[in-house]
């Protein structure tokens, strides 16, 4: 999970090659309201988006 805007430029992931992509909790949940799914999010690391079929 992306730290606020103000701890990004000195945040170590961002220097990780291996890390192409980066989302905020509100980006998440962002999603979550645009697709109609319910969101859990479990401290920093781990994220549940959840759609059920109709």
């Amino acid at each position: 999970m992306v730290p606020s805007l103000e701890e990004f430029p000195d945040w170590h992931y961002r220097k990780d090659d291996t890390h192409v992509t980066f989302y905020s909790e509100k980006t998440f949940q962002w999603m979550a309201d645009h697709y109609g799914a319910t969101l859990e999010v479990f401290g920093e690391r781990t994220v549940i988006l959840e759609k059920h079929s109709t």
